[in-house]
């Protein structure tokens, strides 16, 4: 499963421009990873790709 999400959607969290965050393709990937989640971003930060990652098999 995936989801892409672009720059309008992105820029209310992670605003870039004039005021933009300087660690911005950090923080797409930490906040992707926390919710279990890959993060590709394309098109100079114009549009990312959350994909979900195969839950772990448990151990036996």
């Amino acid at each position: 499963m995936f989801c892409s999400v672009f720059e309008k959607s992105l820029a209310r969290v992670w605003p870039i421009g004039g005021v933009a965050d300087p660690k911005r393709a950090e923080r797409i990937h930490a906040f992707a990873q926390s919710n279990g989640w890959a993060a590709t971003i394309h098109d100079s930060g114009t549009r990312v790709v959350f994909k979900k990652l195969a839950a772990s098999l448990p151990l036996t």
